[in-house]
């Protein structure tokens, strides 16, 4: 292929440009008064509008580290069947709140209840755990906080069933319902831990 570029010099050739003209100005002869006009300094922003941008950049700050804060409450692990709805409205709540969910879809979720220990009578939809607690079933979140304050020495506690108007069922704040604590001794009835809508 050429090494000629249409229109022009062949590519290997240099372009023989004339040379550049140097003005011909004496040393002691002072420019045009238009050339010596100065470029304008860059000029600092006003001291309130300095403070007001260092204020809102704490505000932020603070904000953001306060959601941080809010957000890291735990890690609760759900197991609920694929086609409940009402599972996965508490899950849904239990975040919102703050709390990281893992969630796992079990079909037959019988064998997970019997490894956490909770008794066939207080056994409801869902069984989560955090921090080596359960908790079954639609348990409110003054209850979870109630429990994670106080850590007592129990396997978990569950809400039976499934109330109308608890956390999932309806998030019904005035609805009644009971929370159990359930000990990790066998033969020890469950009592209770947290009432709500009373």
């Amino acid at each position: 292929m050429s090494g000629r570029i249409r229109g022009g010099p062949p590519a290997d050739t240099a372009l023989d440009l004339p040379a550049t003209r140097t003005p011909n100005v004496s040393p002691h002869r002072r420019p045009p008064p238009n050339r010596l006009r100065r470029q304008p300094h860059s000029r600092r922003p006003p001291l309130t509008l300095r403070r007001t941008h260092f204020l809102v950049s704490i505000l932020v700050l603070a904000l953001t580290s306060h959601a941080a804060l809010a957000a890291d409450r735990g890690t609760i692990t759900v197991w609920k069947s694929p086609w409940c709805g009402c599972c996965q409205a508490w899950a849904d709540a239990v975040e919102k709140a703050g709390f990281d969910i893992k969630m796992h879809d079990v079909e037959d979720l019988a064998p997970v209840k019997k490894q956490a220990g909770v008794p066939d009578a207080m056994q409801a939809c869902h069984t989560a755990a955090i921090d080596g607690y359960f908790l079954e079933g639609h348990v409110p979140l003054e209850a979870v906080d109630k429990l994670l304050s106080e850590r007592p020495q129990i396997a978990g506690i569950a809400v039976p069933g499934m109330p109308q108007g608890s956390l999932g069922m309806g998030d019904d704040p005035d609805a009644s319902y009971l929370a159990y604590a359930i000990t990790r001794e066998a033969g020890i009835e469950p009592t209770v831990f947290y009432r709500a809508g009373r």
